[in-house]
């Protein structure tokens, strides 16, 4: 009689009502995307929570307006030295004016190079940056974030300029622009956005607040 009654009646479980027949039901079927039960499963590998890039040319996209600053510094100052040295290059006579029969010293690249390596040591030995990186916002500093010695300064610039001169030695032309493709491709490569001439004293060259050109910010 009462089991009678138990399989025609809803039992009374705790505070609730059960059916009878429920745990006969067989369970809803499983997506086979979806994990089992009680396992903890990775995070999915497109996960938008993955660590920035640093490097190469993911990192190079955020700090993209700060590389174009370090290149944009180098043209100023290459323009400023080349227009100081066809100035006094005029005005001496190694520079010939006579459009007929122009003629131009041979000496002349090697003397616009020892310039601008003496430009550069000076500006940023006295100043921390050239005209051009004073214009755009960047200092030189040593690898730890304090002052540049001069002695480094020095250094630094004459890796630069035997870089550039052995190239423009060859005769090949477009020697000296690859040189300089190469130092800014090894720029945007590095995470810390240091070129081979840095690598030589372990220089860098950051951004600077315009408020502020002792703060530091991010290096480039």
């Amino acid at each position: 009689m009462v089991s009678a009654v138990g399989r025609c009646c809803p039992q009374i479980d705790g505070g609730g009502v059960r059916d009878p027949t429920e745990g006969d039901r067989e369970p809803p079927p499983r997506s086979p995307d979806e994990p089992p039960a009680g396992r903890d499963w990775p995070e999915p590998a497109d996960s938008d929570e993955r660590p920035p890039a640093t490097g190469g040319l993911g990192g190079f996209a955020s700090d993209s307006g700060l590389v174009y600053r370090r290149v944009g510094a180098y043209v100023i100052d290459s323009l400023l030295v080349a227009l100081t040295t066809t100035v006094v290059g005029v005005a001496s006579g190694v520079i010939s004016m006579d459009f007929e029969a122009p003629a131009i010293d041979p000496s002349l690249a090697l003397w616009m190079l020892i310039f601008e390596v003496l430009y550069r040591w000076s500006m940023q030995s006295a100043f921390g940056a050239t005209l051009g990186k004073l214009a755009l916002g960047l200092r030189l500093v040593a690898a730890d974030g304090s002052p540049a010695g001069p002695l480094q300064i020095l250094v630094r610039e004459i890796a630069l300029g035997v870089m550039l001169g052995v190239a423009q030695a060859t005769g090949w032309a477009i020697l000296p622009a690859l040189v300089q493709v190469l130092l800014v491709y090894v720029v945007i490569h590095r995470p810390d956005r240091r070129s081979l001439h840095d690598l030589t004293v372990q220089t860098r060259v950051i951004r600077v607040k315009p408020s502020d050109s002792d703060t530091p910010m991010r290096p480039v």
